[in-house]
């Protein structure tokens, strides 16, 4: 996989993923992957945890919600809003591969993040969420 970089790039946007400098990754590389623990829907919003909450193409129902514990910078990844002058160049594979494993008694899912398009050295990653995505952003954050 390639070097990415977390790191804040927009005033008020929170964190974004970058490629590190003198690389580029290649359509459809992994450029990293996107894991968490699996929830309930009721345990997301006991948790505040709707913002990296994503419903899993599985048929099982599972939410996970992103984070970082092993190295998954896929929950930095910025999206792409109505109007936005940036390029979508990844995106989200759930529904290919999952990879389960028990940790700590509850269940955490991984799945790749894909290159959608040549992505440049500097270049921030950005991927289309779907609707209700930003519907929570907007009702959590009113953005």
């Amino acid at each position: 996989m390639p070097t990415i970089d977390a790191r804040h790039c927009i005033p008020n946007a929170g964190n974004g993923l970058f490629v590190k400098a003198n690389q580029t990754i290649q359509k459809n590389e992994i450029v990293c992957t996107y894991g968490g623990f699996c929830y309930s829907r009721q345990e997301i919003f006991d948790n505040d945890l709707e913002v990296y909450a994503m419903e899993l193409n599985d048929a099982s129902g599972r939410i996970v919600a992103g984070d970082n514990l092993t190295g998954d910078f896929g929950m930095y990844i910025n999206g792409k809003k109505n109007g936005d002058h940036v390029q979508v160049n990844c995106k989200l594979n759930s529904r290919e591969t999952l990879y389960y494993y028990v940790n700590g008694n509850r269940l955490r899912v991984r799945f790749p993040v894909n290159a959608t398009k040549e992505i440049g050295a500097g270049e921030e990653i950005i991927t289309k969420y779907v609707y209700s995505f930003w519907l929570t952003i907007f009702k959590k954050y009113g953005i």
